[in-house]
């Protein structure tokens, strides 16, 4: 179900998401979703600065979503990662 959404939304021209590279379907009915690397889980703010990056660039990956005309239903620190560019998105 995730990759069924994670392709909509990319077709849609959702960015702030992980980029879907492949459905993996194995053998024992598991399947497997690639993507490109996202970074690591936001984690605690350090500063008041790292704070309102954080915030700032959540509140806009939300309202992506919300254009697009998908609610995430699982909105939680842990589902924030950021790349060494400073990129934010949402898994």
């Amino acid at each position: 179900h995730e990759a069924q959404v994670m392709s909509e939304l990319q077709q849609s021209g959702v960015t702030c998401i992980p980029t879907l590279h492949e459905v993996v379907r194995f053998s024992n009915g598991c399947v497997g979703i690639v993507m490109n690397d996202c970074g690591s889980s936001i984690g605690y703010p350090k500063d008041e600065s790292q704070l309102f990056h954080f915030a700032s660039c959540a509140a806009s990956c939300l309202d992506e979503l919300h254009r697009a005309g998908w609610v995430h239903g699982d909105v939680k620190e842990s589902n924030f990662c950021q790349d060494s560019k400073g990129r934010v998105t949402l898994i």
